[in-house]
C-alpha cells in the first residue's frame, strides 16, 4: 500500500522589501537519502515546497520532522510500480499540489566489476533508472502542456558519455535517459517545456570513486550546481565542467585502455580513503 503525507498548500508568493518572489513546488524522486535528501533540504531552506518520493517511509518521516510539514510532503512509492506512481500522482492532485519542477533523481547502481552479466539485473536497473524516471514525464507532461510551462530535470552521470568495465547497465540506463530527454526537448521546448540533463561526476554518496580526487565533489557543491542549472533552465550541463572535455578526449582511446584507466583511478581512490 502506498502511504502519503497529505498537503493542502497551494503555490504561494513571498513579498520582501516590495519585491515579490515566487516560491516553486518541486517533486523529487529518491528523496530519502543521498543527493535527493540534500536537494530537499536545500530547496526547503530556500523557501520552496518539496514533495519527496522514496520507498523508505521511516527516512521520509524523519526528513519531514526536520524540514516541517508545511514545506515537505511525501509519498512512499516504488518508481518501478505503475500503481504506486499513479496513486502518488492522484494524491498530489487531491492536495492541489502540482509541481512546477520535477527532479528525477532516483537511481540504483548495484553493479561491481568482475561480476557475471545477468540479464535480469540489467533489466531491473533500466526499470529504475530509465523507466522509473520517464513514468513521471508521462504523468505530468500533459499537465505542463495545459499550463504551457514546466521543467523536468534528469540527474544523469558521466557514465552516459562512455561505458566502462564497471557499469554495464548503469551506463546504458543513463545514456538512454539522455537521448530520451534530447528528443523530448526537441519536441516540446518551443511550448514552454524545459528538459534539463545534469551529468554529475562522482558525489560523496557511495556511487563514485570515493571521497577525494579530481573526479569527486562534495554533496553541497553538487546541490548548488544542480539548482543553478535548474534556475537557468539549461538544456544540458556537466558538473564539474572540466570533466566533459576529459571524457570527450577519451573517445580516441580503445575501450580496454579506457576501462583500465578508470579502474586504476578507482583503486587509487579506495587506497586513499582507507588511509584516512
Amino acid at each position: 500500500m502506498v502511504r502519503h503525507q497529505r498537503a493542502f498548500i497551494c503555490g504561494y508568493r513571498l513579498k520582501l522589501f516590495g519585491i515579490i518572489f515566487h516560491m516553486a513546488k518541486y517533486l523529487v524522486t529518491g528523496a530519502s537519502g543521498g543527493l535527493g535528501r540534500a536537494l530537499a533540504r536545500e530547496l526547503c531552506g530556500r523557501g520552496h515546497q518539496v514533495w519527496g518520493v522514496s520507498r523508505r517511509q521511516e527516512e521520509l518521516f524523519e526528513l519531514q520532522h526536520e524540514l516541517g510539514c508545511e514545506q515537505f510532503f511525501f509519498s512512499v512509492c516504488d518508481v518501478v510500480k505503475a500503481d504506486d506512481v499513479h496513486q502518488t500522482v492522484h494524491a498530489m492532485a487531491r492536495c492541489d499540489y502540482i509541481p512546477d519542477i520535477i527532479i528525477l533523481n532516483a537511481a540504483i547502481n548495484p553493479e561491481r566489476y568482475g561480476q557475471p552479466f545477468i540479464l535480469a539485473e540489467f533489466k531491473h536497473i533500466l526499470e529504475v533508472n530509465l523507466f522509473g524516471a520517464l513514468v513521471w514525464v508521462e504523468s505530468f507532461l500533459p499537465i505542463f502542456q495545459r499550463r504551457k510551462v514546466g521543467q523536468f530535470v534528469a540527474i544523469s552521470s558521466l557514465a552516459a558519455y562512455r561505458g566502462d568495465a564497471r557499469w554495464v547497465a548503469y551506463s546504458a540506463s543513463k545514456a538512454a535517459l539522455d537521448r530520451s530527454f534530447e528528443s523530448l526537448r526537441g519536441r516540446h521546448e518551443r511550448n514552454g517545456m524545459a528538459f534539463t540533463v545534469i551529468h554529475l561526476g562522482a558525489v560523496n554518496t557511495g556511487m563514485g570513486l570515493g571521497s577525494r580526487g579530481i573526479f569527486t565533489m562534495s554533496e553541497a557543491r553538487a546541490v548548488g550546481k544542480i539548482l543553478a542549472a535548474i534556475e537557468h533552465r539549461v538544456a544540458c550541463v556537466t558538473v564539474p565542467r572540466h570533466l566533459r572535455l576529459c571524457f570527450e578526449l577519451t573517445r580516441v582511446l580503445p575501450d580496454w585502455l579506457f576501462s583500465r584507466i578508470v579502474l586504476g583511478a578507482l583503486r587509487n581512490a579506495s587506497t586513499e580513503n582507507s588511509e584516512q
